[in-house]
């Protein structure tokens, strides 16, 4: 799902802003496993069942490495900046969907 470009209403910047949010909080889990678990550097070539096994195995090690007080191997990096905004030529149906995304939940 893609921001709007040039957001038309307080209620699509909301969205924008929620989706920065959010994009930067996912980009910072990833690092943070890829960080961990050199597997996950660059493109893993499995099938799609397999890397979610490899993906939830990896999650579940982290938290178990937390719960247990291992330092990760590099520490956080600062917040990246988010990148700019680019419109791709999205599926209508997709269109719609953040359209009622924003309709209903950024009032």
């Amino acid at each position: 799902m893609t921001p709007y470009l040039h957001p038309g209403s307080p209620q699509q910047q909301m969205f924008n802003d929620a989706h920065a949010k959010t994009r930067n909080v996912i980009e910072r889990a990833f690092g943070v496993l890829k960080r961990r678990f050199h597997v996950l550097h660059g493109e893993v070539r499995m099938k799609p069942g397999k890397v979610t096994k490899i993906i939830l195995a990896c999650v579940v090690l982290h938290n178990l490495a937390k719960a247990w007080g291992e330092r990760e191997a590099f520490p956080e990096e600062e917040d990246p900046q988010p990148p700019p905004l680019v419109q791709l030529e999205g599926n209508p149906d997709g269109q719609a969907i953040r359209d009622a995304i924003t309709a209903n939940y950024f009032r």
